[in-house]
Parts: C-alpha cells; structure tokens; sequence
C-alpha cells in the first residue's frame, strides 16, 4: 500500500511548529529549561526542512524575492555579534540557526505570514487562558502545589505553580506580578502587546481575550503604556478618526488613576508597580530603574575610549542592567547601526505606510527599554504586523477582490 504525502500540508506545520519554537526561545518556558538550549536549532531546522520540502511543490509558501538587503544585514549581524562575544560551538551554532530562521521568516509570502501569526497568536492565547486561569484561582484562595525553581545560578528565583510561576521577591505582595510559564513578567506583557499589533482587527477572537488579560496580570509598566498605543496605532492603521478615541481613553486612563491613588490612600499594589514609577524623582521617571549607577559610570567610561565603535565584554556587567544602552556598551556603535540598517530594510518590506511606521514605532521603543534586537518573540509579530495587507474595500475591482481571495 502506497501512503501519499501531502506535502504542502507537511510543510505548513513543520514551519509552523519550528516558529513556535523560536518564538518562546527568548522567553524560557520553565518546562523546556532542560532543553532550551535546542529550541533555536531545533526551531530552525523545522523551518528549514519546511523551506525544501515546500520547494518541490508547484506552490511554496517562500515566495518573496525582496529579502535580500534586509537578510544581508541581519546576518552580518548575528556574525558581528558571534565575533564580538565568546566564539564556541554553541554559539556558532545558535548564529546559525538565527540566520536559516530569519531567511525562512523573510521569504514568507504575506498571506502565509499572517496565517502563521495567528497559530502563533492561538498558541500563545491558550497558554494565557491556562495560566491567568490558574493564577487568578490562587489569588482568590484555591490551592495549588507549587515547588522552588531558580533559573541562571540563582538569578531567577520562584514558587513554581506549574501553570504560573511568581517570583520570590514578589510573594508578599497581595497581586504579585504574573510571570505565567516564562521568566519576566514584562516579556509575558510586551509580546502580548506586539502580538495584539500583529493581531488588529482580530481581538474578539477567542484566544486575544486572555492575551490580554495577561497583560494586566504582568503589572508590567512597559506593557501597560504599550497598550493604549497600539489601540491608537491600530485606529490609525484603519483611517478611523483618532480623537474621540483619544477622549475615552484618556477619561479611562485619568479614572484608572484617580482609583488607584484614592483605593486604601494609594497603599496598593498598582500604585506601587504602575503609578508611583510615572512620578518624577531626581529630575527622572522614578520607573526607569533599566539600567544602575555603576553601569552608567562604565558606559561614560567606554563612551570616552576607542571602544564607542565595537563595544566591551558585557559580561562584566551586573546581572539586571537592560535596555538600547546595555546594547551600546556590549557591541558599540558598530552593533547598533546594523540593528538600525537591518530594521530599515526589513521595514521597506512593508507595502502599507500606516503598518510599517506603527511596526517601527513599537519595536523602537521596546528597543529603547529592552534591548533586544533578534528576539523571535518581537520580531516575529513586528515583521507580520508590518508586512500585513488589509482586506480590499467593497468598492474595489472585482478582478482585485478575487485576486486576494486566492492569494488568501
């Protein structure tokens, strides 16, 4: 008996299950610490094979041809920063692997991309449902078992539920932060956001719902200023009229806050993590504690020696600093023009204005707070949201409107 194949099929679910694995590579799943190590490669070798086997098929998912600037600099930045760290098997190999993912992602056909990103959104989506579920359960007083689970020789530490970790800086407090299955609670917050972006003018579906709510579990100042703006950045992705908008949510955002400094006379949780951080102190926001005063002291010091253009050994660095100025001190002005010449060609991939400014927007400021330039979990959701096409008007073409209904 001959068994055929579906290869388009096969193809489909290999790429898809290679970008699930690269999209919670950075985040560090506690279920998959034994192994995360083989995430990337792991990742990249399912899209790869996905990539060759789609290949031989009349109709390939890869089919852009206007990839090559932006997967030039994109690789010479995973060499740069490879050449400019401690060069080992491991790290050649995770290189590697980033360079065949970013290849994979970038020759996506857009109507493929945004077929992609909703799984992606999907799986991410049951996730939240299984652990804010759970999360808010123990807070109201269910019991759940929980263990002591420490991640990076003690840097991370938790009370580890299984469905939810908190940290163990945070178990006094009557909300602690919600970190879900992953490490930060500001990565469970911002990948929702960017996931939210990605996902415009898709919310009511089911899985955004609990996406969202993780995102006011997070208690994460960054995710809780991103949020509005991507309702903002998404009424004008549409052309709708901002300003009535603007009112609402600015009548939401004054009441939020008049309740939060009133409820128990400001002695709360919210006030704590999201209100008292806005306030100014020492002629700064109070929140933008990113980075010490020790690693300012040594990034003046840098920015004065001949190593403002490669950057230093950032592993001299005390665990904790983050942000564009961490990534400054670690790979120089070198390092951040590739990221900016890599986000520039990925970005003239984009057809639609309105969606590429928005995408750049975002990353832009996560950039600013985080750091991070190659992180899946970003850059997955930015790329699409990016590169999305919005659905043709009624009033279009009838040959256009069945060219994008088969193009879908």
């Amino acid at each position: 008996m001959q068994i055929e194949i579906d290869k388009n099929a096969l193809s489909w679910w290999l790429l898809c299950g290679g970008m699930i694995l690269l999209f919670f590579a950075d985040m560090h799943p506690w279920f998959m610490w034994p192994v995360e190590q083989f995430m990337m490669p792991g990742g990249a070798m399912l899209c790869g094979m996905a990539f060759l086997l789609t290949m031989t098929t009349d109709k390939p998912w890869f089919e852009r041809t206007d990839f090559f600037y932006a997967f030039v600099f994109c690789s010479v930045l995973y060499v740069y920063s490879l050449l400019t760290g401690q060069v080992t098997l491991g790290s050649i190999v995770v290189s590697f692997s980033g360079v065949v993912a970013f290849y994979c992602l970038l020759r996506l056909s857009p109507a493929n991309a945004e077929r992609l990103i909703d799984v992606i959104a999907m799986c991410y989506g049951i996730l939240m449902l299984i652990s804010v579920g759970a999360f808010l359960g123990v807070l109201v007083g269910f019991s759940l078992p929980f263990t002591d689970a420490e991640y990076q020789d003690g840097n991370y530490h938790y009370l580890n539920y299984r469905f939810f970790m908190i940290s163990i800086q945070d178990i006094e407090e009557e909300m602690p932060r919600f970190c879900s299955f992953f490490i930060e609670p500001s990565h469970v917050g911002t990948t929702a956001n960017f996931l939210l972006l990605a996902q415009w003018g898709k919310w009511r579906r089911w899985y955004n719902i609990p996406i969202m709510a993780a995102i006011f579990c997070s208690l994460s100042l960054a995710a809780y200023i991103l949020f509005p703006i991507i309702i903002f950045l998404g009424l004008w992705i549409d052309g709708k009229r901002i300003l009535p908008t603007v009112f609402i949510l600015l009548g939401i955002i004054v009441v939020f806050f008049i309740g939060v400094m009133t409820y128990e006379g400001g002695d709360n949780v919210l006030y704590d993590r999201i209100v008292d951080r806005l306030t100014i102190e020492d002629g700064g926001l109070k929140g933008n504690n990113r980075v010490d005063a020790d690693f300012n002291n040594m990034l003046m010091d840098m920015l004065d020696s001949p190593d403002i253009f490669f950057g230093r050994d950032g592993s001299k660095l005390d665990w904790g600093n983050s942000g564009a100025t961490v990534f400054l001190y670690d790979y120089g002005i070198v390092g951040m023009v590739l990221v900016l010449l890599m986000y520039f060609f990925t970005f003239l991939m984009g057809t639609e204005e309105r969606r590429v400014l928005s995408a750049a927007f975002v990353i832009f400021l996560i950039f600013l707070v985080d750091g991070h330039a190659t992180w899946f979990c970003y850059f997955i959701p930015i790329f699409i949201a990016a590169n999305r096409v919005s659905a043709p008007s009624k009033d279009q073409d009838p040959i256009a409107l069945e060219t994008a209904k088969q193009d879908t």
